[in-house]
């Protein structure tokens, strides 16, 4: 059973050290359960999800994590490839996905990385990202 350290869900994102909090494996869990809240709420087709990450040399190993988690739970993704995270929402928007994912370390030092969630166009906060 994968082990997922309780600190790295905050109050609007998911945030840890690459390789201590944060790898391939935890990206999938939050994949698989990101997908399975997507699918509670989008219950009348598949849901699809734009994925964006930023340039971080963790980013891409975390995505392919990531999107494996969603496509294992019944969950199309649009992969956005390297963007910022505006791009992300903005795919969301314009191009009527049910969700966004940024994989982005934001404003923290290099051996961070992270994760940022929205679902219909709201961000996942709080309770939520528990």
């Amino acid at each position: 059973m994968m082990s997922i350290r309780s600190h790295i869900f905050r109050e609007y994102d998911i945030r840890g050290i690459v390789g201590r909090d944060l790898d391939a494996g935890v990206a999938q869990g939050v994949g698989r359960a990101y997908a399975t809240h997507l699918r509670s709420v989008v219950r009348e087709r598949t849901p699809r999800v734009a994925v964006g990450h930023d340039n971080r040399p963790s980013s891409p190993d975390l995505r392919d994590g990531l999107v494996r988690g969603l496509n294992a739970s019944g969950v199309d993704v649009l992969d956005l490839g390297t963007v910022p995270t505006p791009i992300v929402y903005w795919a969301e928007k314009t191009l009527a996905t049910d969700g966004s994912i940024q994989i982005t370390g934001s404003h923290n030092p290099p051996e961070y990385n992270g994760i940022k969630m929205t679902v219909l166009g709201r961000s996942l906060y709080g309770s939520a990202i528990q």
